[in-house]
């Protein structure tokens, strides 16, 4: 999907008509997909390390301290929240 985004953005921002325009977008494009990929791969092993049950639990302690629910969203958001800064000093150094 961060792939799909990034050739979103190159493909969007190339219409402006000149060969500066399509090579910056590329770039944007490319370094957006770059740091969602990455994050998203990140979370998903934070995700995998907080449900992971490590075996030292007795069958009477508490249950788990995060909710399923709050880590999909961990999961989902976190990339989104990475990569709005680097879009924004893409933006401003292209």
């Amino acid at each position: 999907v961060a792939v799909l985004g990034g050739a979103g953005v190159a493909v969007l921002g190339a219409t402006t008509g000149h060969l500066a325009g399509a090579r910056s977008a590329a770039v944007y494009g490319l370094a957006l997909a770059l740091v969602t990929a990455l994050v998203a791969l990140a979370a998903s092993y934070v995700v995998v390390e907080a449900t992971a049950d490590g075996g030292d639990r007795v069958a009477g302690d508490a249950a788990r301290p995060f909710s399923p629910w709050a880590l999909a969203v961990v999961q989902a958001v976190l990339p989104l929240a990475a990569s709005a800064p680097v879009a924004l000093a893409l933006q401003a150094a292209l």
